[in-house]
């Protein structure tokens, strides 16, 4: 009820642990200045790389394949509806008892007094599906200006939402919220339940339900991000450093966590299909086709595509795994089956479905074919995310066994058992041979993702300041194209990147004064470097 509260006390009662918030924010929120933490869990930087990674043609391109052939909808319109759906069943009982609240507010304002529960039930829904973010943190009634104008948001669009509620009771409502009734107990209360029930309202109607049914470009389907804008810019990438390295020098970063939807790697070799847009959807049309004609009931496009996309994006799959993915997703979906009431011949079906695709050796032949194409810049943009993660400002968490190569899916897919010893033994036989000697396309364990996540971390090790706080560690852009990104930190290590990793061309990075040396290559440089596809570089002398 009181997280500036709670985080106060926790950090009273740590004394200085490195702390961070699972704070999941939304696209162009910030994390209140005043919280005693080091920042979130690093989810909007799973956001901001991703959409990097996305060609923005190509991302047009799927999205019209999806909406001429699985759902027209806007995922705006596709978040109200899970909004409603949701607040008007799964928490119907929660909304219920927050309209009590409601009412008895209501009661104690001579003005308010004929407004019935029915009236206040449908006010609380609208603003919850109003809602754009997860929620305030109004307390005794101090409101932030962030907070106020939120609610201002959330107010303009109940009440273009519904036509049910009168406009002095969303006024009133809207009082209440930004804590002008403070004091009061049953204001108060109504203020406090409120913000407790808009997270889960956010949670379960998007990343639960929403997150499923809107599928053009699955891998922008992560908490905090928005699947509706699903690009990054360059511009937007650095800028988004650049505010983190001032505001939050050491927030956690992540690219893989238990919660994501699907494994870094996976997002990236889907994140590729962008760049090949009509290769991509000429497959995606022929075996999302195929599987409408093999439904033993009434065909389902939206799962149909969305079995194409999970078997190519985690091949090679096996049908224990794609088969528990599946039934996840659309009972998550609730569009034809739920846990709460699910449809035991939908469900049979949807199982066979993925049974009779990867028996049907044309597909296995097909999608065979389509990686000889997608398998090297798939990994390449695995590569790209690991190096950003590992010099951007933050501190990066690698999830567990992301060390090599992961196309695990949602939970439980992403929590087996890992290998720690492979993984141990992989690093001493790098170490003695200086790197890969294989090239990444001939890679199928990643030993050049467990190469360049060893090298990125000794580099921080040897040069703390330079991804720490302030000068030393200062965040500066290097403009090279739209192509590619790269940057400074500090006056020691220089980073490059390709965001092109299908279409990009090679590039070159100017680099400031000095000896450098490339530490993925051991090759030494001055004033410039050619660049393939990532570069990390570290200042030797002058």
């Amino acid at each position: 009820s009181d997280p500036a509260g709670y985080l106060e006390r926790l950090a009273g009662a740590t004394d200085g642990v490195w702390t961070v918030v699972e704070k999941i924010l939304e696209p162009g929120e910030e994390l209140p200045q005043t919280w005693p933490v080091a920042g979130t869990t690093g989810y909007d930087f799973v956001h901001v790389v991703g959409g990097l990674l996305r060609a923005p043609a190509g991302v047009a391109t799927l999205t019209d394949w999806w909406q001429d052939n699985v759902d027209a909808s806007t995922w705006d319109e596709v978040v109200v509806d899970a909004k409603h759906e949701i607040v008007t069943t799964v928490l119907s009982a929660d909304v219920a008892r927050l309209a009590d609240v409601g009412v008895r507010l209501c009661e104690r304002h001579r003005r308010h007094r004929d407004h019935t529960r029915h009236d206040v039930t449908e006010a609380v829904r609208a603003l919850l599906i109003a809602f754009p973010v997860y929620r305030t943190y109004v307390i005794d009634g101090v409101v932030s200006a962030r907070d106020r104008a939120v609610i201002e948001i959330v107010l303009a669009r109940a009440r273009a939402g519904s036509t049910e509620v009168d406009d002095d009771l969303f006024d009133f409502l809207g009082e209440v919220l930004v804590g002008d009734h403070a004091g009061q107990p049953v204001a108060d209360e109504f203020v406090r339940r409120f913000q407790q029930l808009t997270g889960p309202a956010m949670a379960k109607s998007v990343e639960d339900t929403a997150f499923y049914r809107y599928l053009p470009v699955p891998p922008a389907n992560e908490v905090g991000g928005d699947p509706g804008r699903p690009t990054t810019s360059i511009a937007a990438f650095h800028d988004h450093n650049v505010r983190v390295h001032d505001e939050w020098p050491t927030t956690m970063t992540t690219l893989s966590t238990h919660d994501t939807k699907r494994s870094a790697d996976v997002r990236a070799r889907l994140d590729a299909c962008t760049e090949l847009a009509d290769r991509w959807c000429a497959f995606l049309e022929r075996w999302t086709t195929w599987c409408q004609d093999h439904w033993d009931v009434e065909p389902d496009p939206a799962t149909s595509s969305l079995v194409v996309h999970t078997a190519v994006g985690a091949w090679p799959i096996d049908g224990d795994r794609l088969r528990g993915y599946i039934e996840k997703a659309t009972k998550e979906a609730k569009r034809r089956t739920s846990w709460t009431d699910p449809d035991p011949a939908y469900d049979a079906a949807a199982a066979l479905l993925v049974d009779r695709l990867l028996d049907e050796e044309s597909f296995v032949a097909d999608v065979e074919d389509l990686l000889e194409e997608l398998l090297r810049p798939g990994r390449v943009g695995a590569l790209v995310q690991q190096l950003l993660q590992l010099t951007s400002p933050g501190v990066p968490d690698v999830y567990q066994g992301n060390e090599l190569w992961d196309l695990s899916l949602v939970d439980p897919d992403n929590r087996r058992p890992v290998d720690h010893d492979l993984r141990a033994g992989l690093l001493r036989r790098l170490r003695r041979s200086d790197g890969p000697t294989r090239p990444v396309e001939d890679d199928d364990v990643g030993v050049h993702k467990l190469w360049l996540t060893h090298v990125a971390l000794d580099l921080r090790r040897r040069r703390p300041g330079a991804f720490g706080a302030g000068d030393a560690g200062a965040y500066r852009p290097i403009d090279i194209g739209d192509d590619a990104v790269a940057f400074v930190r500090g006056d020691a290590v220089v980073v490059a990147a390709t965001v092109r990793p299908a279409t990009g061309p090679a590039f070159t990075v100017p680099l400031p004064d000095g000896r450098w040396v490339e530490l993925l290559s051991g090759e030494e440089h001055r004033g410039a470097v050619d660049v393939e596809t990532i570069a990390l570089l570290e200042r030797v002398g002058d």
